[in-house]
């Protein structure tokens, strides 16, 4: 059995970033919404919410399969976003991958001759960690009438968290524009 979120090395947050900080340019927060710090603080670093593709794969449900996939991605050079992983019954295990680069992973899982389903939509979240970061957004997302079908989150230590989130194929662009995701 497999089951993890992975926060990439991709976003290369620094090791020692101040909790408040204004960031501005910066690929990784444009177009995202930002929440303010309380006053006599500069502002709070933004949220920086992706719509991202993710491809799903079946494998055995053993010990090492999940490895063995991961090692032979990176062996390709494939970067990942995020990757989560679950048994899925049958003696099978899904892994979901979120690549940095949809097409270059895509080419790497058929060199490796890993079977994919997707690409689908699955919105990718980080931010400074605090109390009722995912609850507002599920909260904006209710208001829209959009409902989730599924959340990973963890704290990403140094105070900052990830979060993967879905929602079904028909409301992505509603989601996409209720949450500012870019």
């Amino acid at each position: 059995m497999i089951a993890a979120i992975v926060p990439s090395g991709v976003c290369r947050f620094e090791r020692r970033r101040p909790r408040y900080r204004a960031r501005t340019g910066s690929a990784s927060v444009i177009g995202a919404k930002t929440n303010s710090a309380p006053t006599g603080q500069e502002e709070a670093m933004a949220d920086s919410i992706r719509k991202l593709d993710y491809f799903a794969a079946s494998v055995a449900n053993k010990r090492g399969e999940g490895a063995r996939v991961l090692q032979a991605l990176g062996a390709e050079g494939v970067n990942l976003v995020a990757f989560t992983g679950f048994p899925s019954g049958g003696g099978k295990a899904q892994l979901d991958f979120v690549p940095e680069n949809a097409a270059s992973f895509a080419a790497a899982a058929a060199r490796i001759k890993l079977k994919l389903r997707g690409p689908k939509a699955v919105f990718v979240i980080q931010g400074d960690d605090r109390p009722g970061a995912i609850a507002s957004l599920a909260k904006r997302l209710a208001d829209a009438k959009i409902g989730i079908t599924a959340i990973d989150a963890a704290s990403a230590g140094n105070g900052r968290y990830s979060a993967m989130l879905w929602v079904k194929a028909k409301d992505v662009e509603q989601a996409a524009r209720v949450l500012g995701a870019v």
